[in-house]
C-alpha cells in the first residue's frame, strides 16, 4: 500500500486544506491518504510534532510520503525533503530535521530547486507545489528534481533541560500518552555514554516513585503498580506504571523533571 500522510495545524474543513485533500484523492488516487490535525497553541511545540512524525516514519510502509504544513512554522525559508527509512518527509528548513537524527537512520536532505518556491508564498501555492513534486516523483528520482542539501538549519534536538554530571543526570518529560506513559528527552545514546555500567536509580515527582533498572523491552513481566522504564523505538526513555495511568495519578505534564542518580 502506498500512503500519503498529511499533518497540519490548519483545520481540514477550511477551504484550502479541503481542496488540497480532494486533489490528492483525485490526482493521486493510487495513494491512501491519512490525515491528522494539531491544535494551535500560543507556544509552538517542535518536539511534540517531531515526535509524532518520528512515530509515523517508523510505522508506515516504505515509499510513503509525509506532508507537513503549519501556519506558524512555515512562514520563512525553503521546502526541504528528508529521505529516511525509504520514505519522504516534506519539511520547512527551520531546524526540524535535526530531531530525526535521533532515530540513527541513514538519511539525505534535498532542496527542491525546480522553481525555488519559498514558504513566503501564498498557502495555496505551497499546496500546489507539494502536489507537483509528488507527481514528478512518479517518473523521476528525487535526485533529478532536487540537489543534496547540507546547509539546512541544525540544532541539538531534545537537549533543553538535559544536565549530566558526575553524581546525577537531570532530564525531563517531552511527551505524555493517553494511556499514561511518559516519554523523556533521555536517549539510549546518552544512557550508553553517561551511565555505562554504573549502578543507578531514577525518580520522578516524589522520591518514593523509584526505578532501579531499565527493561530490555515493554513486554517483560511486571507487578501491578510497579514503575517501569524502557527505551522505545524512537530511542527515548519511556516510563509507565503497570495497570495505572501514571500521568493522571501524579498530575504529570510536559517538562516534568526526572532524575537519575548514581549509587556509587
Amino acid at each position: 500500500m502506498r500512503c500519503i500522510t498529511y499533518s497540519s495545524d490548519i483545520p481540514s474543513n477550511q477551504e484550502i486544506p479541503a481542496w488540497f485533500q480532494s486533489q490528492i484523492k483525485s490526482d493521486l488516487s493510487e495513494y491512501t491518504l491519512f490525515k491528522s490535525e494539531y491544535k494551535r497553541n500560543e507556544t509552538i511545540d517542535y518536539e511534540e510534532i517531531c515526535y509524532y512524525l518520528m512515530q509515523t516514519l517508523l510505522n508506515f510502509p516504505e515509499q510513503s510520503i509525509h506532508l507537513f504544513f503549519s501556519n506558524y512554522f512555515m512562514r520563512d525559508g525553503n521546502i526541504i525533503i528528508l529521505e529516511i527509512n525509504n520514505q519522504l518527509l516534506f519539511l520547512p528548513d527551520n531546524g526540524m530535521v535535526s530531531h530525526f537524527e535521533n532515530l540513527q537512520l541513514p538519511y539525505q536532505v534535498y532542496l527542491v530547486n525546480a522553481d525555488k518556491i519559498t514558504l513566503k508564498a501564498p498557502i495555496k501555492e505551497l499546496y500546489k507545489r507539494y502536489e507537483m513534486i509528488i507527481k514528478t516523483l512518479e517518473n523521476q528520482k528525487l535526485s533529478q528534481i532536487g540537489l543534496p542539501y547540507e546547509n539546512f538549519k541544525r540544532f541539538i534536538p531534545f537537549s533543553n533541560d538535559f544536565f549530566p554530571s558526575q553524581d546525577q543526570i537531570l532530564f525531563r518529560t517531552i511527551f505524555t500518552t493517553s494511556s499514561g506513559h511518559l516519554i523523556t528527552n533521555f536517549s539510549k545514546a546518552n544512557f550508553d555514554f553517561y551511565v555505562k555500567n554504573r549502578s543507578f536509580f531514577i525518580t520522578i515527582v516524589d522520591p518514593k516513585f523509584r526505578i532501579e533498572q531499565i527493561s530490555s523491552y515493554i513486554d517483560e513481566i511486571y507487578s501491578k503498580n510497579e514503575l517501569c522504564a524502557f527505551f522505545n523505538e524512537m530511542g527515548f526513555l519511556e516510563i509507565f506504571m503497570v495497570d495505572e495511568n501514571m500521568v493522571k495519578i501524579l498530575s504529570i505534564q510536559k517538562n516534568t523533571k526526572v532524575r537519575l542518580e548514581f549509587n556509587d
